[in-house]
């Protein structure tokens, strides 16, 4: 029985629609350095900020520890590494030499969010976002990292990649994966031969898993050894075929190798019982080569159909990829308070904006919501400059710097620093204006109804009200 060595990383990086990766070797062209120490690191400060950047966002890049870092978007600021504008980057590129990224640490401050996406070989990323000085434990040892700017500007103070310097083949530990591909073996039929019933028996696969039936439409076989395939469809009829397993199966992306059918540009389209909208793609190449198609459901399904028009195309195999099953733990916490400034007169138990959320080794974060024990959600004291406690529950009683400590069961969040004010005595309005845009009415108009007047009150502080 053949078996192919499928040496790709599947991790996906999220976007709306549907995401389609041709896979490139990433070591082709780019023989990586090795080493057998974890403790390689990649540091960017203030003090490295790249010389080719000037205080206008544009693109750059930098040389640090025998590696390239590219910026896109991005403009020096005193004080830090560099600042990110809304979409920009900070990212290695296919010729880097980092090797497997053991850990990602950033500190930053921005009111948008900043996202971390790595890659195994440098085009299929999984995205997630990172909070300032929490660091990212990487499972899957990544090569290639994204830091991307979503919603508003990133001020980065520093960044730090802990790499091992030890290569793999981009396999995740635990990662199950359920193949098949076509094997002619002991088949009489060449390209020319078309199929119909049950056709199972034609295919081979591996893992915790069988293919009951296999139901085809216009299938053609192509019988040529190790590059045994089946061809879809003709110039006249759209070609399918059905798979269906001997159980549901979870997965949530699908790598298919395919080689496109002499000048025929075929759009193939693969769907489940549980994704009828399904995923498309088009072959692009006359060679055998692979993709990784990321294909969220709605829940586990037993059937996938692919499908084309009367475009043909030739399908060697199909691999079904689930997500390594580990055990998903608290990690810590993240907290921030959104408004800033408050004023004397504030109480910050009725006033603060504080948003904590629970991190997780993998997955998204969980908001925290308040409760006082600090046992079923985040508690917080409240302390002056000079650090002494003070009551939240009461009016600030002097202006200047406080700090909010923030925790969550065993885990505490970085210190919040607010700035208090005094409050500003009320404004007395000096003068009124008043108009009326509307100069005829009819009789029996209700003028409370139909005016359209407007009062402008003017206050000694110089604002205005309508």
């Amino acid at each position: 029985m053949k078996r192919r060595n499928l040496l790709l990383g599947t991790s996906l990086l999220l976007v709306a629609g549907t995401l389609l990766i041709n896979f490139l070797n990433p070591f082709k062209n780019n023989e990586r350095l090795r080493g057998n120490i974890n403790d390689y690191e990649v540091r960017l400060t203030s003090d490295n900020a790249p010389s080719n950047l000037t205080n206008s966002f544009g693109e750059g890049s930098g040389e640090f520890r025998y590696t390239t870092i590219n910026y896109e978007n991005a403009r020096l600021l005193s004080g830090y590494h560099v600042e990110l504008n809304a979409g920009g980057l900070l990212y290695n590129p296919l010729t880097s030499q980092i090797t497997s990224i053991t850990s990602v640490s950033v500190s930053f401050v921005s009111s948008g969010s900043l996202y971390l996406a790595t890659s195994y070989d440098g085009s299929t990323y999984s995205q997630s976002e990172i909070y300032s000085d929490i660091t990212v434990d990487t499972t899957s040892k990544p090569y290639f990292f994204k830091l991307v700017a979503t919603d508003n500007v990133v001020k980065i103070s520093s960044v730090s990649i802990i790499y091992s310097c030890v290569p793999h083949d981009g396999e995740v530990v635990n990662e199950k994966r359920y193949e098949m591909f076509f094997d002619y073996t002991a088949e009489a039929k060449n390209v020319s031969g078309t199929y119909t019933g049950n056709i199972s028996n034609l295919v081979k696969t591996t893992g915790d898993f069988a293919l009951s039936t296999l139901t085809p439409a216009n299938v053609f076989a192509e019988k040529a050894g190790a590059n045994d395939a089946i061809r879809f469809s003709s110039s006249k009829n759209a070609g399918s075929l059905k798979f269906t397993f001997d159980r549901e199966l979870s997965f949530n992306s699908i790598i298919i190798e395919t080689r496109k059918y002499s000048s025929d540009s075929a759009t193939v389209k693969i769907v489940s019982s549980t994704n009828t909208i399904g995923v498309s793609f088009t072959p692009n190449t006359t060679n055998k080569g692979l993709k990784t198609i990321e294909f969220n459901q709605s829940g586990p399904t037993d059937t996938i159909s692919i499908s084309t028009g009367k475009t043909r195309f030739y399908l060697h195999s199909i691999t079904l990829v689930a997500p390594a099953e580990v055990e998903v733990i608290d990690t810590g916490i993240s907290a921030n308070d959104a408004k800033t400034a408050y004023f004397t007169t504030d109480v910050y138990a009725n006033t603060n904006q504080l948003d904590v959320k629970l991190l997780k080794s993998s997955g998204p974060a969980q908001y925290l919501s308040y409760d006082a024990s600090g046992v079923n959600g985040y508690k917080y004291v409240l302390r002056n400059s000079a650090l002494e406690v003070v009551s939240h529950t009461s009016a600030f009683n002097a202006s200047g710097t406080y700090y909010v400590d923030v925790s969550y069961k065993t885990f505490n969040a970085p210190r919040i620093t607010i700035s208090v004010s005094d409050a500003l005595p009320p404004a007395n309005v000096t003068s009124l204006t008043a108009s009326e845009s509307k100069l005829e009415y009819q009789i029996g108009d209700v003028y409370l109804n139909r005016n359209q007047l407007k009062v402008t009150a003017f206050y000694d502080d110089g604002t205005s009200k309508e």
